[in-house]
Order: structure tokens, then sequence, then C-alpha cells
């Protein structure tokens, strides 16, 4: 059975509960003389003797410690949960995106597959298990399979999830009574969420790069843009409609193909979520790119560099890295440092 980490915890308190009252029960009704000796292989207990007074002290400490502990992490772990949470997956030379409140989510992107696996696989719906996370939306960027290798890994996780995608393109999981289309000027509700479809302007039958579902999402007062791998073509013609951003995923994995002056100057994001994988061919991030978005002052975070990137919102916003100053001090000496 596979358990979230507020269940694992919840479990433990019970069985804490259990114990301690087990032992209570076969000692409570026992009036010998204590049996309790440590002998060179270890303690020895009796049920035919009384637990000595010190000793039930000690257990009942030990049990109810673990008891607050453990409630008080889950309670930890609800009330963050409460908030609305963006993450970067660290899927190598690919996107996968997702947002998540409480225990719903909908993700943008998938990873990519290979012949006997997928991202999805192993790092996102191992990370959907841990939080207890149900998805109930999946948005497709677009059909190349560093986004959407993962497609056919989430659909059976979860069968019952919407699609949305710019395209026709039938993936095997996926039923077609699931499936929207991405197509400029669409606008819904997800929770409190609010999406607008900024490109493209209409679906494909395949769809590659210059075709990106670009989705501005609102939590409240904060802004996201998700852009996939829009190019310079799409970002011409939908930049005019973007506002400044708290958030913005940089577009084709920091490519000089997307991330223009005119995008970055319109958007001004606070913080610019690049994924990428270390030491990829294309060399992305692109310096020019970096520059451009330095110079803008955004905060630049690259899975490359950083691992998964979790962006909390409350009535602020927190940027956790999976990769930190903290990491192995061999990190940046093999080139894996945070930043």
């Amino acid at each position: 059975m596979n358990l979230s980490i507020i269940q694992s915890l919840l479990l433990t308190v019970v069985l804490a509960l259990f114990f301690g009252l087990l032992l209570c029960w076969i000692y409570s009704s026992k009036r010998m003389p204590p049996l309790l000796s440590v002998k060179s292989k270890g303690l020895s207990l009796s049920s035919q003797r009384s637990l000595p007074v010190n000793y039930r002290r000690e257990l009942q400490w030990g049990i109810t410690s673990l008891i607050v502990l453990c409630l008080s992490i889950a309670g930890w772990q609800h009330s963050q949960a409460a908030n609305w949470r963006l993450m970067m997956f660290d899927v190598g030379q690919g996107l996968a995106m997702g947002l998540f409140k409480e225990n719903r989510g909908l993700l943008f992107d998938t990873g990519g597959s290979w012949a006997n696996g997928s991202m999805a696989q192993t790092e996102i719906l191992p990370y959907l298990q841990r939080q207890g996370i149900r998805i109930e939306q999946v948005i497709l960027s677009h059909d190349d399979n560093d986004h959407a290798g993962g497609i056919n890994a989430i659909f059976e996780a979860f069968p019952f999830a919407q699609f949305i995608s710019p395209s026709y393109k039938a993936y095997t999981k996926v039923a077609t009574t699931q499936r929207q289309l991405c197509q400029q000027g669409q606008r819904w509700q997800w929770l409190t969420a609010d999406f607008s479809v900024l490109w493209p302007p209409q679906a494909v039958s395949r769809a590659k790069n210059a075709d990106s579902c670009v989705v501005l999402v609102r939590l409240g007062d904060f802004q996201i843009l998700l852009t996939g791998d829009a190019d310079l073509s799409a970002e011409a013609a939908f930049s005019h409609a973007v506002p400044k951003l708290d958030v913005l995923q940089v577009g084709h994995h920091g490519s000089k193909t997307a991330s223009s002056e005119q995008l970055i100057k319109q958007a001004q994001p606070k913080t610019a979520l690049i994924s990428s994988g270390r030491f990829n061919p294309w060399h992305f991030p692109h310096q020019t790119v970096l520059d451009r978005l330095s110079l803008h002052q955004a905060d630049i975070y690259n899975s490359g560099w950083s691992g998964a990137v979790q962006v909390d919102f409350s009535d602020k916003m927190t940027v956790t890295l999976a990769r930190d100053p903290l990491s192995p001090w061999f990190s940046s000496i093999i080139g894996l440092s945070a930043k």
C-alpha cells in the first residue's frame, strides 16, 4: 500500500497508541515483583511480572513525545499544503511543472520518456504519491517527447484527469472524451486559480515548438506564465497581453530561440524558472538569455543547477531548491552548484 507523508505519520501515531495500550494492559494487572534485567544480550522483559515504575514513566514519555512529534509534523504538512505550490520537477532536458493546492494537482508537461520508462515514473509520480496528490488536469504544451513523454504514465495513474493540448495527436491512455483543445482566448477556473490561454490561435495535427500552449495563471495577486517551448515568433504575437509576472517559465529551456527582449521587458519577471539538463549538448540556458533576465533583475533558477524548484505562495512568494549551498562540499567541483 502506498501512503503519503501525512498518512504515514498518522499511522505511526495509531501504532504508538496501540503499542502503549498493549503494554499497559500486559503489565498493569501483574502484582508480582518486576523482572527486568540487563544482560549481555540486551533487555529482558517478562509478561509474568510488572514493569518497574521508572521504566513505565520513560515508556509513557517516549510514546507521548513520538505522538506529539508526528502530529506536529502532520499539522505543519497540512498547513503548507493549504497554500498554492508551483513545482518545477528535475526531469533533465525536458519540462514538467506542477501546480498544487492541498491534495489536488495540475500538471503542465510531463517530461521525457525512453524505451523502458519515463521521467513521470521516476520523478513525478513518486512525488505525487509522497504528497498524497491527485492530478485533475494535465496541460500539454506541445508533442515533443521531452514534454509529452510521460503522458501515458500519468494517465495510467490518473485515468479521469482532464487533458488539454494544442494538437489532435492521440495518446494511448487518453480517452477522446477527456480532451480539450488549447486555443488562444480560452479561459477557465480551477479551484481558485484563473487560467487564460495566450497562444496558439488554432489547434494543429501535431504541435511543435511554435504551437506551444502558453498559459497565464493567476493565483490571487500572483501571476505565472507557462510557455512550453514557444519561440520568438509566437512571443511576438502574445507578448503585448502579458502582465507583470511573479514567475516566468523560461521558454525552450533557456534557448536563444525564445525569451525575447520584448517579452522580458513587458513581463519584468521577479522569478525565472529554467528547466534544462546539466551538461546538455545544446549548452542551455544560453548566456544571452541569462544576461537578459539578469538585466531585468529576475531571480534565475535552473533545474540543471539547483535540481527541482518549489515556489510556495501565501502572503508572499518563497522559493525552495532541492540543491542549495548546503549540498555536499563536492557539488561545486563537479558543476552542481545551486546557482
